[in-house]
């Protein structure tokens, strides 16, 4: 696996004598200013404790795109660690929204996990919850980071004052067996 700006991996990645698996190009963004957000109609917008990762678990599992590879063991423990947090919105009962970081340090935070049950769409939740993570996290002096492919999420994104920096390669590569 080869993971990395474009600019950089396009000149590693010839010298690979592994097929390439797959490959996938993403857009690199970032945030260092609450300028842009959306912060009005935001107190329906709850933080998740430990308590509620296993619904945001559950709401991640519902949507087509996602690859749930995290379990809620590991969620729980990257947000005790403070590596981690999230950001959702529930309406009948459920979470049907919610904006996530993960690698929070004490400089930045990547945002992760962005996402809204299909009946949801179009209300404004997606804006709604990274808006509320994004204004927390900037007041704490940290910059954002986040990957995209999907053009409808670039769109929030850059409402909300995200800015393309690059594109992002992950480059899966074939392994070669070795016969003793």
């Amino acid at each position: 696996m080869m993971s990395g700006l474009k600019h950089v991996t396009s000149q590693i990645q010839p010298h690979i004598s592994h097929s390439c698996r797959s490959s996938r190009e993403l857009f690199y963004a970032k945030c260092d200013s609450v300028s842009q957000l959306a912060l009005d109609q935001l107190d329906h917008v709850q933080i998740a404790t430990l308590q509620d990762l296993d619904k945001i678990h559950t709401l991640h599992q519902g949507i087509d795109e996602f690859e749930t590879g995290e379990t809620v063991e590991e969620k729980k423990r990257n947000q005790e660690k403070g590596v981690s947090r999230t950001y959702y919105i529930e309406e009948d009962g459920k979470p049907v929204s919610a904006a996530s970081t993960a690698a929070e340090n004490s400089e930045s935070a990547m945002v992760v996990g962005v996402c809204t049950l299909h009946a949801y769409k179009r209300k404004g939740y997606a804006t709604q919850c990274t808006s509320k993570l994004c204004y927390d996290v900037l007041s704490e002096g940290k910059v954002l980071c986040l990957f995209y492919d999907n053009p409808e999420a670039g769109t929030i994104y850059k409402r909300i004052g995200f800015q393309d920096i690059e594109k992002w390669m992950m480059i899966s590569f074939e392994t070669q067996s070795v016969i003793v």
